[in-house]
């Protein structure tokens, strides 16, 4: 592998190292160098119609499969919900970024802000049955650019997702038109993409 294999990844259950599997082959397929936004978007929405359509193939049975759905489906729920923590926090600070602060008073309110990004957090996490992948990130030393990370990954996965069902989920179809968004600017492809989720 081009890339290290940490234990932590092969010690994972076979569908979320699938899921793994198809998150990264998705950025083989298609990858625009610099827009971060649409490389993980993408890239997160073939991660969850691939882990369908390989338990489908892999012939597992009704109740396994849809224990395996529920699950994904459930860590996929803490990560959006953990995503748009994230972005209220962003959004938080951006207003005091844009305020008239004096810079030691801005510090001290990014401080705060992100105490209360931790205390939500952890009110958040009463409802996630044990899950605590976030854990570690939460205890970190925060910034802007870590914030921004996160929100990247869920940005344009709707849009993804809508572009797939108008071409009745046929991945050849869905495939040319994203290869025909990538070769756009990024202002008409961003454009494009938020019009198929408003």
């Amino acid at each position: 592998f081009s890339d290290p294999v940490l234990s932590t990844i092969i010690n994972r259950d076979d569908y979320q190292l699938a899921a793994l599997l198809f998150h990264e082959l998705a950025h083989q397929l298609v990858y625009i160098p610099g827009d971060t936004e649409f490389n993980e978007s993408f890239a997160t929405a073939m991660e969850r119609e691939g882990l369908k359509r390989w338990l489908n193939a892999n012939e597992t049975n009704v109740a396994e499969s849809r224990d395996i759905i529920q699950a994904a489906e459930a860590r996929i729920q803490h990560r959006e919900e953990f995503a748009a923590l994230v972005a209220d926090t962003i959004e938080q600070l951006q207003e005091i970024y844009g305020s008239e602060l004096a810079v030691e008073a801005m510090q001290d309110a990014k401080t705060e802000i992100f105490g209360f990004m931790r205390d939500d957090y952890a009110r958040l996490k009463t409802s996630w049955d044990g899950f605590n992948a976030y854990d570690a990130w939460m205890a970190s030393d925060l910034n802007n650019a870590q914030l921004n990370t996160v929100a990247t990954y869920f940005t344009w996965v709707s849009a993804f997702e809508k572009i797939l069902e108008e071409n009745d989920y046929d991945l050849n179809l869905f495939y040319a038109e994203i290869q025909e968004l990538s070769e756009l600017g990024v202002d008409q492809r961003s454009y494009i993409l938020y019009s198929k989720i408003n």
